[in-house]
């Protein structure tokens, strides 16, 4: 369902946080010169050409959980959810909030103009980076280990056509061992003789 209710847009939008949260982790920064209202840009991993561009509210957030040199920004990360709640000319449209910061050094609280004249109590939480972070892949079992070992001590070929004969999933199990694998499977190959020499052998007398 989600996918089919994305919207077409050259940003990250509120709408594409509705009934989700979205942790990102920020690779560059850069500037918008021609965007007045949202004059900064962060980039993160697997942003799809939609970069989150943040209000001046969440700038102000940002500043102080982060200080202001942008270039440090790089390898952080923050979780992003829709509050409904925010107002545009005096609607409510719903607006990108921030709930979670990594390098921060505990939870805090700050008030920030939520319209004018008036100032809302915005907490945020600091970000477990490591709890975020993707599983690692689960380990081989013994039996794909074996028939690994084997397959490579036979060859290249051989080995090309275990590989081939794996399902994705058990592919991913073994990418720690390949390079290790790859290598014997070579060396195997480059201690056989040469095609000349064996057939010279099968009719020597």
């Amino acid at each position: 369902m989600r996918q089919t209710v994305i919207p077409k847009s050259d940003q990250l939008s509120s709408d594409d946080l509705i009934g989700r949260s979205l942790t990102i982790k920020i690779t560059k920064v850069t500037g918008d010169t021609e965007n007045a209202q949202q004059p900064v840009v962060f980039h993160y991993e697997g942003d799809n050409g939609k970069p989150y561009k943040p209000c001046k509210t969440m700038r102000r957030l940002i500043i102080h959980a982060w200080k202001h040199e942008t270039k440090n920004y790089a390898g952080r990360s923050m979780t992003l959810y829709c509050d409904p709640e925010v107002q545009f000319g005096g609607m409510k449209v719903g607006g990108i909030r921030i709930s979670h910061m990594s390098d921060i050094a505990s939870d805090f609280t700050i008030a920030l103009t939520s319209s004018k004249a008036k100032k809302k109590a915005v907490t945020v939480q600091r970000l477990n980076v490591a709890a975020t972070a993707s599983p690692p892949p689960p380990a081989a079992s013994e039996d794909t280990l074996k028939a690994g070992a084997e397959a490579s001590g036979k060859g290249v070929v051989a080995y090309t056509e275990w590989l081939a004969s794996l399902s994705p999933e058990v592919k991913a199990t073994i990418k720690v061992n390949h390079a290790a694998w790859s290598k014997v499977a070579k060396e195997f190959d480059a201690a056989q003789p040469k095609t000349e020499e064996k057939m010279d052998e099968e009719f020597s007398v």
